[in-house]
């Protein structure tokens, strides 16, 4: 099923679009919707100038060093987290829980 353009995109579904937004990876219709929510929509335009502030600053923090073993235990509780629900719909969306 296709959205038309003026069909309107909710708050809650433009927050779980933001990040794509920033990343220049929605499909031209999708990215229609988002521009056109964010004309009338002051609240989630302000959210988005956080998130792309927020990312601007964590772009110039180095990442954190983990030892091996430290590295595997932190990957597996994001793992276990993951699967046991916590997980928005945008983390499964991208690949970050493992088939399985």
């Amino acid at each position: 099923m296709t959205r038309a353009v003026d069909q309107v995109l909710s708050c809650r579904e433009l927050v779980e679009l933001v990040t794509d937004y920033l990343d220049d990876v929605l499909a031209d219709e999708r990215r229609a919707e988002v521009l056109a929510h964010l004309q009338d929509c002051p609240d989630c335009l302000r959210y988005l100038g956080q998130v792309r502030s927020t990312r601007h600053l964590v772009a110039g923090t180095p990442r954190p060093r983990l030892a091996g073993h430290d590295r595997a235990a932190a990957i597996e509780a994001f793992r276990l987290w993951c699967r046991s629900g916590h997980a928005g719909r945008s983390a499964r969306g991208r690949g970050l829980i493992p088939p399985g």
